[in-house]
């Protein structure tokens, strides 16, 4: 639900939405409610896979984390590409880790555009490691 997904972000932190949209200061009670009309809306029957790409620590109480992940209908199969990536920073305060950061970027979007990329499992190898 809403509250239990807003639960791992600090009070006050910037958040970067999959179309682009950025919310700055965006409050743990705001990204609740949207996420919470989102699970009861589009995501009603939606799962995600998500897997941790990356994490470096940038300070002993800051981290920089590399995210991959896809949705999918309720009980489907898990994609075979991820379709998302995310980059979030989290801050260790009062030793509880919270996301002061979080981007989520769209794949498809990106790998629509003409040009010489890599392919995805190049770019993305973790997401098809068990």
């Amino acid at each position: 639900n809403g509250n239990t997904l807003a639960s791992v972000f600090a009070e006050v932190h910037d958040y970067i939405v999959v179309n682009g949209f950025y919310f700055q200061n965006f409050t743990r009670q705001a990204n609740a409610a949207v996420h919470q009309e989102l699970f009861d809306g589009i995501y009603k029957n939606r799962d995600i896979k998500l897997k941790i790409d990356k994490m470096q620590f940038l300070r002993p109480d800051l981290a920089i984390t590399t995210v991959i992940g896809a949705g999918f209908p309720t009980g489907g199969k898990v994609p075979v590409d991820p379709s998302v990536i995310m980059t979030i920073i989290a801050e260790k305060k009062d030793n509880e880790w919270k996301i002061i950061y979080f981007h989520n970027h769209s794949l498809h979007e990106a790998f629509q555009s003409e040009g010489n990329h890599p392919p995805y499992r190049v770019m993305y190898a973790s997401w098809y490691k068990n």
